[in-house]
């Protein structure tokens, strides 16, 4: 099952892939660059220290990031950088 964002996001399509398991952390980049922790607004700062309280309660836990078609690659990466 895979949750839909509650922000709009034009995501790519790809041509084949596995379907992803429900996961705690979901990160949503907008077009704008405006980002969501797991469907709330949240800002840089916050996806850091939830991935950080997140990874300290379980050290299995995995993050998905949605990025909108249009977000440039040095964000999406800055992003995985607060995450990991």
């Amino acid at each position: 099952m895979i949750m839909k964002p509650s922000i709009k996001v034009n995501l790519p399509q790809a041509a084949s892939g596995e379907q992803t398991v429900q996961t705690q952390l979901n990160v949503t980049i907008a077009a704008n660059g405006s980002l969501s922790l797991n469907g709330k607004p949240a800002d840089s700062n916050m996806i850091s220290i939830e991935a950080k309280n997140a990874l300290a309660q379980n050290p299995e836990i995995q993050a998905v990031i949605s990025a909108d078609k249009d977000v440039s690659h040095g964000i999406v990466v800055q992003v995985l950088d607060l995450i990991k």
